[in-house]
């Protein structure tokens, strides 16, 4: 085995045992006392993606997974497995069935997926629909509209992106009686530290895309420690059209950047204050042309929401508000990032030819 794939291996074992302290961290003392601290192993077995093997104490994650999926899926698929030894060792399932009551307690207060119920869906799975025939006609539509933005006329691309976003929040498969499903991935990549920019686009996109945003600890692949990331929760329509915006501006910054910066050899402060323009120039023409609401409007509408507040009281147990002050900006800078920004046209659907990772 080559160098580098040992070493990615050792990093996902690493990460793998610091997110499970992560999540038990969250147990009551009592519960936590009464637990084993696993041994973490890959698995070539291609039959299941996840097992907590409780005769040798260990949680065995499916190697290509880990290696090839985003971080996000991996730490869902650690917790499915935690659940599973958290209820063997510390609830007292072990006389019932793999996903009996004591499971699904296990689940709750790890904040892993509630409604895991069987064997473990993949979260891309989930935010694509494949899991729910209702969900799965709405993303079909969702798709087909965002395909439309792919147009060469601007005024086009924009109304197909705001008939998306209307329609995903029309549409939330909302069946008196019913319970909904709820997803939650991450939009970008876990990291050490995150510049003023990464906050701002959080902010724009939980608001113009109604999804809930916190920042969590995530292992950071790489590193050798945990860091954060930016985790968006709601109905799959939603998370999925909230991550291809968050991705699909992210590049146009990069883009814009990268011109902009040719021959000026400007440092990372000068990209931030071009970042936060452009950020704040696209949020300026989307609440022209889409009335689109603040993030604060988004925590009120999921207040609002008793399914999806029980949702997030259980996935985020708690919750701490941070108010992050700016540094000194360059004003010129920062307006032509505005500029840019006002230019922005997302056009390429998520059937596009080059999707980004939290849509795959």
């Amino acid at each position: 085995m080559e160098a580098t794939a040992i070493g990615s291996e050792r990093d996902i074992l690493l990460g793998l045992a610091a997110e499970w302290e992560e999540a038990v961290s969250r147990l009551p003392r009592a519960l936590r006392a009464r637990l084993r601290r696993p041994q973490f192993a890959l698995s070539g077995a291609a039959s299941r993606l996840g097992v907590w093997d409780a005769a040798r104490g260990q949680i065995r994650i499916a190697r290509g997974f880990a290696l090839e999926r985003g971080w996000d899926e991996v730490r869902e698929l650690l917790r499915h497995e935690a659940a599973h030894q958290v209820a063997d060792e510390a609830l007292g399932g072990r006389a019932e069935t793999a996903h009996g009551a004591a499971f699904h307690e296990a689940c709750r207060l790890l904040g892993a997926d509630p409604g895991a119920s069987g064997e473990f869906v993949p979260l891309a799975d989930r935010i694509a629909g494949e899991t729910d025939p209702r969900q799965a006609r709405t993303l079909s539509r969702v798709r087909k509209l965002l395909a439309l933005a792919s147009s060469s006329n601007r005024h086009e691309a924009e109304l197909a992106l705001l008939r998306a976003r209307e329609y995903a929040r029309r549409h939330r498969v909302d069946v008196d009686g019913e319970q909904r499903q709820f997803v939650s991935a991450f939009a970008g990549a876990p990291a050490l530290r995150h510049g003023r920019d990464e906050y701002l686009l959080a902010a724009l996109v939980t608001g113009a895309w109604e999804v809930y945003g916190i920042w969590v600890p995530a292992w950071v692949r790489g590193r050798g420690r945990m860091g954060t990331a930016l985790e968006l929760s709601g109905g799959p329509a939603q998370v999925r059209l909230a991550g291809y915006a968050h991705d699909f501006v992210r590049r146009h910054i990069e883009a814009e950047w990268g011109r902009y910066n040719r021959g000026r050899r400007l440092g990372a402060r000068r990209r931030t204050d071009f970042a936060c323009g452009v950020i704040e120039g696209f949020r300026g023409k989307l609440e022209r042309s889409g009335k689109s609401p603040s993030a604060g409007e988004a925590v009120i509408r999921a207040g609002r929401d008793p399914q999806l507040s029980r949702y997030l009281a259980a996935r985020y147990p708690r919750r701490t508000t941070i108010r992050r002050g700016g540094g000194r900006v360059d004003p010129g800078v920062h307006r032509d990032g505005v500029r840019a920004g006002e230019r922005l046209v997302i056009r390429e659907g998520v059937e596009g030819r080059t999707p980004v990772r939290l849509l795959r």
